[in-house]
């Protein structure tokens, strides 16, 4: 396989992941929505009310969430190897330093409790909305419904897939940018913008990026990289390669 190819491979498999994310989270939601209809059922008074986080976590347990987040451990990990398989072909593939795992390891601790936060404050917002219905004095279907509109199933699922989603590819880009301190002293290296396909969802600042088709400077990808224009759910990376692999991928090189 080519270089392109390889990286090519590294995008689907990515999205491969990201679907098979998805799918999980959706049907792990949909058993919250059931669990979490069933539990507040038995709610009666402010006491039920109070003991509600315990009720939750037990909720997220049973519909499978927290095993979810093993998962997307592995996910992160299952990742590299089509990501070395890249930086191999491009001879560029270094043993990484103490310094660049530890730091990896901190943006995955910091990912993983983002998605569990999202767990969280879901069952924050049913209980507030429990306690405020409670203290009203209102019927057990006006409980119901509450939930219905409090947690919305559908906008926390949607809400932690953005999240997840960002962050496999956040993480993906951090591995790579880890990677590329340790031969950041090779004036060689040039980074290219890759991903999918310009389509009817790419953002405007994507495009341009991909079309201006060049090879980029450390500092040049570094601006472009922060840039808020391409924050949340962005399907492009920057991933380092040899001026001349730039150049026979017929990018423009400085």
């Amino acid at each position: 396989m080519s270089l392109k190819d390889l990286i090519d491979a590294n995008q689907e498999e990515l999205e491969d992941i990201i679907a098979k994310f998805d799918k999980r989270l959706d049907k792990i939601f949909r058993k919250v929505n059931v669990l979490a209809t069933a539990r507040i059922a038995n709610i009666s008074d402010i006491d039920d009310v109070v003991k509600f986080d315990v009720i939750w976590r037990g909720i997220l347990e049973e519909a499978g969430f927290y095993n979810l987040l093993q998962r997307y451990v592995n996910t992160l990990d299952d990742l590299q190897g089509s990501l070395n398989a890249v930086l191999t072909e491009a001879g560029l593939l270094e043993t990484l330093g103490a310094d660049q795992i530890k730091r990896l390891t901190a943006i995955k601790e910091l990912q993983i409790k983002g998605i569990e936060q999202i767990g969280i404050d879901a069952g924050l917002t049913l209980k507030k909305g429990l306690y405020n219905n409670v203290l009203a004095g209102k019927t057990k279907a006006d409980l119901l419904m509450s939930m219905g509109d409090e947690l919305g199933g559908t906008k926390y699922a949607s809400y932690a897939k953005t999240y997840a989603n960002t962050a496999i590819n956040d993480y993906r880009q951090a591995t790579l940018n880890q990677r590329a301190e340790v031969i950041q002293d090779d004036d060689d290296i040039v980074w290219i913008y890759d991903g999918n396909d310009i389509d009817e969802v790419t953002r405007d600042f994507c495009a341009e990026v991909l079309v201006a088709n060049k090879a980029y400077s450390t500092d040049e990808k570094n601006e472009l990289e922060a840039s808020p224009e391409r924050a949340w759910n962005c399907r492009h990376f920057f991933t380092f390669v040899t001026r001349q692999d730039a150049i026979d991928m017929g990018y423009a090189v400085d």
